[in-house]
């Protein structure tokens, strides 16, 4: 297999910068849908992409070279890892809810504002989280500055949300209740936010989680050691895979479920129909997420995950595009809002050109 630690920190930062394209986009093919078909619908067609994407690039990828083990060595010897290979798939789980929490919460919020909540929160707990597993991979001040400007991003993005909630509602968003008052509207904006952190705790976790799985347990700059050999990152990617296509299929089911018995008419609901072309696309989003993870984790093996982690988590850069130009996410606002936005853009920026120069 070709090993990940032997990329030029150059090809680990474009690695990173690609992750953050792919993140930045596949959420809008949700949003597309979102008319068409419910969330969980296009789960049980995005979560299998995503598993049959990061397994056909680590067949492929993970053996080839003449590194050793490959792939399928690694995979014949894994009975005596199987903390390692719970680990990796604990994270594929950790970060599939997370992605289900986004996408609820963009719905209510927008991908724009959304997007930058999730990713500002991942970057100052999941940057946090991973300097402390692997403190050797980046410059703690650095690393410590470009926290402290995703979180003024977040200020700034949260009090862009606040002015424009209280104005209008987010745009092109689907709205369940027919004449909702603007009250109810308010309500689902801080519902929408509150999603958003909660998925900004689980895409924060996911990495250092992943981490632990490819980390050798006789690191000497690990502060937490896993008492097993190694995965190779190709393996825990594979199990990675598994973990997220796992938890995005038994959640959704959970949530219909639930749902049917509680409201029993709840299954003539028209979303709970969709055309082939609406899960071709949720198909499509599977396999632009499963690249961008393992743009991530093939970065993250050479570069160290706090720093891919932060890089990636520019996304919100793309997504924001999309909203603004798009989905006019940002139409008939007043220009207080622009002024948040162009801060939000501003700190983000400098955060990922501080993390850049953080990775030793």
């Amino acid at each position: 297999m070709y090993d990940p630690k032997n990329l030029s920190k150059g090809v680990a930062f474009i690695l990173m910068v690609a992750a953050s394209i792919f993140l930045g986009t596949w959420p809008n093919i949700f949003k597309r849908n979102e008319t068409h078909v419910r969330v969980e619908l296009q789960y049980y067609v995005y979560a299998p992409m995503v598993c049959i994407t990061a397994i056909v690039f680590t067949c492929i990828i993970g053996n080839v070279g003449s590194d050793k083990p490959d792939l399928f060595d690694d995979l014949n010897n894994l009975s005596t890892r199987g903390l390692r290979v719970f680990l990796a798939l604990l994270a594929g789980a950790t970060i599939a809810t997370g992605n289900m929490l986004y996408v609820y919460g963009a719905h209510r919020v927008g991908i724009s504002v959304g997007m930058f909540i999730q990713a500002a929160g991942a970057i100052v707990i999941g940057a946090t989280l991973n300097y402390i597993l692997e403190p050797t991979k980046s410059d703690p001040l650095l690393l410590f500055i470009a926290v402290g400007l995703s979180f003024l991003a977040l200020c700034a993005c949260t009090v862009a949300n606040k002015i424009r909630s209280s104005q209008v509602a987010p745009a092109n968003t689907v709205s369940y209740i027919i004449n909702e008052d603007k009250e109810t509207k308010k309500e689902s904006s801080s519902v929408g936010v509150l999603f958003c952190v909660f998925s900004s705790i689980c895409t924060a976790f996911f990495s250092p989680i992943f981490s632990m799985s490819v980390q050798g347990k006789d690191n000497e700059n690990a502060t937490i050691k896993v008492p097993e050999d190694r995965l190779s990152p190709y393996t825990a990617i594979f199990f990675w895979g598994i973990g997220f296509t796992t938890a995005g299929i038994i959640i959704p089911f959970c949530v219909l479920q639930s749902e049917k018995i509680r409201m029993p008419s709840a299954n003539s609901n028209p979303l709970n129909h969709g055309k082939f072309y609406d899960y071709f696309l949720s198909g499509i989003a599977g396999v632009i997420t499963g690249f961008a993870n393992i743009c991530i984790f093939t970065g993250g093996d050479s570069a160290g995950f706090a720093a891919a982690l932060s890089i990636s988590m520019s996304n919100p850069l793309i997504g924001c595009l999309w909203g603004i130009f798009y989905w006019h996410e940002f139409s008939n606002v007043p220009p207080s809002v622009w002024v948040m936005v162009s801060l939000m853009y501003l700190f983000y920026i400098a955060s990922i050109i501080v993390v850049f120069f953080s990775i030793k």
